[in-house]
């Protein structure tokens, strides 16, 4: 008796996965060499200060009550798979406010840039505490937090992941979340671009109208007087 054909069954087809361009990031080796020397392994599994108000960790520091007090950390931004997210309690300590970003690939990561911006940016303009988070604290909590970087200081993804690095070391970039942060960069400078563009206009149409209004009103004087008059 033959045997049916079992070719099709749990063949992995590699063609469907998208292919990204590597995109070489140099690590951040600080000058003051007592910085590396105090990076332990273990310190992966904490959460460390990026900027003011703005710390980055991993999901585990969520349940560390005693770090959430003392940090006083008042806002909790969460970036993580669907997956994960769909078992996260909404509301982990009273008097944190709890945000989450659940995507399904890092494609997704363009769509949350803006919105987390918007976040941070209130969290250092409101001086409310916040901790970004994934599962690991390296990947796509790095990512948003780089994206802001990018976006609000000009920086290109190389200095804002040094930036970043310098701080917490353990953080990581997949050529896919690499692309998609630096895509995004395309996009806002593309935007911002259109955004100066719309501004000199406006400026050059407001000086055009105020330059008219000033002709007018040379004319109505000058049309006012007589060129000659008899005395």
């Amino acid at each position: 008796m033959s045997q049916p054909d079992s070719s099709h069954n749990n063949v992995f087809d590699r063609s469907v996965i998208p292919s990204y361009p590597h995109i070489s990031l140099i690590p951040n080796i600080p000058d003051d060499s007592t910085l590396v020397q105090c990076w332990k392994y273990e310190y992966r599994r904490t959460a460390q200060q990026i900027l003011s108000n703005i710390w980055l960790g991993p999901m585990s520091v969520t349940r560390n009550s005693l770090f959430l007090a003392e940090s006083n950390i008042k806002k909790l931004i969460c970036v993580t798979n669907f997956s994960v997210w769909s078992i996260m309690p909404q509301k982990l300590i009273s008097g944190i406010s709890h945000d989450g970003f659940p995507i399904s690939s890092p494609h997704d990561l363009m769509n949350i840039f803006p919105q987390v911006n918007l976040l941070i940016d209130q969290a250092i303009q409101n001086e409310e505490p916040a901790l970004i988070y994934c599962e690991s604290g390296n990947e796509y909590g790095a990512a948003v937090i780089i994206a802001y970087l990018m976006e609000r200081n000009n920086w290109d993804i190389s200095m804002a992941f040094q930036f970043v690095h310098s701080r917490r070391f353990s953080i990581t970039l997949t050529d896919a979340i690499g692309f998609q942060v630096q895509t995004y960069q395309s996009i806002y400078k593309a935007r911002r671009d259109v955004f100066e563009a719309g501004s000199r206009n406006r400026m050059r149409r407001m000086r055009y109208e105020e330059e008219e209004e000033e002709e007018k009103n040379l004319t109505g004087e000058r049309e006012g007087v007589a060129p000659f008059q008899d005395f």
